[in-house]
């Protein structure tokens, strides 16, 4: 808890300065201030919410008692529908993708699958300078069995390399690249599909997050 108890005070002190204001009899506020008080309280309620449930999730995932509730799923369909959650964290960042063609089926908890693409393009967008590119890149490698790989690229540090396995432990702390609390339940969660994934320098600056995904053929139904 010590770990992260900075990211669950930023929202609550937010929360806390906004109800106090709007609590001030004496003071009369514009409907527009009233109104960016009220959406600041929404939105840090969001994100607190958000970073209790990923405490809950990963205590599940080190228990050992994440269930998977696995069905086929596209891949691309469940990036966009993480994508639709981070407009709001992604502020004045763009997101570019690449996708390959006709890429297959995966057999995965979508739910889960997105709560990873979620975790990875925030933790991009919270270390990017404004304005800058997250690249989105989707494709297969290897040949049978054919493996999905996913790449989520920054423009912001670059992680040294004696610290880019330790970032995916629960609450492991660098300087300059956040707390690990989402890093660790993506690996929970990537581990619990058989995949892998880590991390590496993005050319021209940055970190490239890689996770990757076996493949299986459709059950046959007779």
């Amino acid at each position: 808890l010590s770990s992260v108890s900075h990211d669950l005070r930023t929202p609550l002190t937010t929360i806390k300065a906004a109800v106090t204001g709007l609590l001030q009899t004496e003071v009369e506020w514009e409907e527009q201030d009233r109104q960016e008080m009220l959406e600041d309280i929404d939105s840090e309620a969001d994100h607190l919410t958000v970073l209790v449930n990923a405490l809950v999730e990963l205590s599940r995932i080190e228990m050992g008692a994440l269930t998977l509730e696995k069905e086929w799923c596209d891949a691309v369909e469940v990036f966009y529908g993480a994508l639709a959650k981070l407009k709001r964290v992604l502020a004045n960042r763009t997101v570019r993708t690449q996708f390959q063609a006709q890429l297959p089926l995966i057999y995965v908890d979508y739910a889960q699958l997105e709560r990873v693409f979620y975790n990875l393009i925030e933790n991009a967008a919270r270390h990017s300078p404004d304005n800058t590119e997250i690249a989105i890149v989707l494709d297969t490698v290897g040949e049978e069995p054919i493996t999905v790989r996913v790449q989520v690229i920054d423009q912001g540090v670059d992680i040294p390399e004696h610290e880019r396995e330790h970032i995916f432990s629960s609450f492991y702390s660098q300087r300059t690249y956040g707390n690990g609390l989402g890093l660790a339940i993506c690996k929970g969660i990537i581990d619990a599909h058989q995949g892998s994934i880590w991390v590496d320098a993005a050319e021209g600056g940055g970190s490239c997050f890689v996770f990757t995904l076996p493949t299986h053929p459709r059950p046959v139904v007779l």
